[in-house]
């Protein structure tokens, strides 16, 4: 009897490819916004003079719910376009959410460690002179747990920023203990202190970029586009709403600074002690 043939095994089906996460709600408001991100003058960029994440919080939280309320919108939007952008109205919230991606993308960036290269005849003086004045330190402050503590956190400072944090707090040890360090009269030098304080603004001068980065930048704009965006609303509603419209609007400035102490947490009070 012929062995029956096995049936061929159905080959596996493909598994789909995950979708691509959505795109970031703000990074689409940054990218509709772009030209007129783009029109702000260079005299109008310049760090901002209100906390720009309070300020977008204030906007969405705040204003944006207000614009919402349809007898409001349709009064402001019987305005005259020679009078008032009635885009204005949408472009605020949008606004707000692009300052918030950018905020975010500025944050990261910073967070990200230094590249940045210095000058070996600049790095190789200042190691030098930290590890000079560390030494002096530890020897003069031996029986001192509370200033040796700080000389070995000096000691375990590393890369270039710390390097010039550690010569300003070097410097300043120098100073404050200078009638302690003075005994050691073969390796202090009381000029060390200004030369530690030189070399740290030189070290930091250099890490400084000289203008705004790219994400700085964004961050720059799409807060001068949200002020402008949010006066233009602001001023048409306190002329429609009169008084009303003077405390529903307020100054973006003056929301977003009460808007950051309400982030601050309080510190709880404890109960008291129970006899």
């Amino acid at each position: 009897m012929p062995t029956p043939r096995k049936k061929p095994a159905s080959p596996a089906k493909p598994t789909p490819p995950s979708p691509p996460p959505a795109a970031d709600p703000g990074e689409l408001a940054f990218t509709k916004l772009q030209p007129q991100l783009a029109a702000i003058a260079a005299d109008r960029l310049g760090p901002p003079r209100a906390e720009v994440r309070a300020a977008a919080s204030f906007v969405l939280s705040d204003t944006v719910p207000r614009l919402s309320d349809p007898s409001l919108r349709a009064r402001l939007l019987s305005l005259p376009k020679t009078e008032f952008h009635h885009a204005a109205i949408d472009d605020l919230g949008l606004c707000a959410q692009a300052l918030l991606w950018a905020q975010s993308r500025l944050a990261q960036a910073e967070a990200e460690p230094s590249t940045a290269k210095l000058p070996l005849t600049l790095v190789q003086e200042s190691v030098s002179l930290r590890q000079r004045m560390i030494e002096v330190c530890a020897y003069q402050f031996r029986d001192d747990a509370h200033l040796q503590k700080q000389v070995d956190d000096i000691r375990a400072g590393q890369g270039y920023l710390d390097l010039a944090e550690d010569l300003r707090r070097l410097a300043a040890l120098y100073r404050s203990e200078h009638a302690q360090l003075i005994h050691d009269q073969r390796f202090y030098h009381p000029g060390d202190a200004d030369t530690a304080l030189h070399l740290s603004q030189r070290i930091t001068s250099e890490l400084r970029s000289p203008r705004p980065d790219a994400s700085r930048e964004s961050v720059w704009r799409a807060f001068a586009l949200l002020v402008q965006l949010y006066e233009e609303v602001a001023r048409a509603a306190r002329f429609l709403l009169r008084e009303a419209g003077e405390a529903d609007f307020p100054s973006l400035y003056t929301a977003s600074r009460v808007s950051a102490r309400r982030r601050v947490p309080t510190k709880p009070t404890e109960p008291p002690p129970t006899e």
